[in-house]
């Protein structure tokens, strides 16, 4: 099945404004690390099968990451990220949802997984426009930001994934302390031609004021932008 066109497509003139200032878009000729079975062309990520093509999104260099998984035994997951402190991610699995409607599926079995990993849900809408049945899901994810931040008295390292056990032994006798922040999450999660889509932006929540100031932007206003990118293949 052919889906022309993007699912969303709204210029977000705050977020552009932010982040042209200060990243990159990344390409398959930068310094960045990409480690990818699927390909890069055009500004796009496209998975092995060619079911789906994403936009990359604005990524700092040259700490940005591309790197794509099989997920669970029969999906795919690609993951962009840099060092502020957050990621994009985009998975699809297949589902037979079995006559179920899929808001109903979405209460039954995600908020429950995402419950049981320590997520606490703050909203959960229907999406009611557009080609297939979506689903914004936002919520809290206790110390499990894409970084861990080491603090002393004469210095703040936020550090994207963190430092390796020597690394942070060292930091420790030195005075740091280790502090693993909590993560806002948003994410859109829709159906279509059997498949389950899951689009998430997932950003470090209250880091020290160090941080570069591209954090400030709404997880929603981020998260759709990277929707905005998204396309069927078939």
């Amino acid at each position: 099945m052919n889906t022309s066109g993007r699912l969303a497509r709204r210029a977000v003139c705050y977020a552009s404004l932010v982040t042209i200032a200060l990243v990159t878009s990344v390409d398959a000729t930068s310094r960045s690390r990409i480690d990818v079975s699927g390909r890069i062309e055009g500004g796009a990520y496209v998975n092995p099968d060619r079911t789906f093509r994403i936009e990359l999104p604005r990524l700092r260099e040259p700490a940005a990451v591309i790197q794509d998984r099989i997920f669970h035994a029969n999906g795919w997951l690609v993951e962009f990220a840099d060092d502020l402190c957050r990621n994009y991610t985009l998975s699809e699995r297949h589902i037979d949802l079995a006559g179920e409607d899929f808001p109903s599926w979405v209460l039954r079995v995600v908020i429950p997984q995402i419950e049981q990993s320590g997520g606490v849900l703050m909203s959960a809408k229907h999406i009611a426009q557009g080609p297939h049945p979506m689903m914004l899901l936002r919520y809290r994810q206790p110390k499990h930001a894409p970084c861990t931040v080491y603090q002393a008295p004469h210095a703040t390292l936020v550090e994207p994934g963190g430092y390796n056990k020597a690394d942070e032994k060292k930091l420790l006798s030195q005075g740091f302390t280790i502090k693993h922040p909590d993560a806002q999450v948003g994410m859109y999660i829709f159906y279509a031609a059997g498949r389950v889509y899951r689009l998430s932006y997932t950003v470090g929540d209250k880091l020290p004021k160090q941080s570069s100031p591209i954090r400030v932007i709404p997880v929603e206003v981020n998260l759709e932008s990277f929707l905005g990118g998204f396309e069927l293949l078939r």
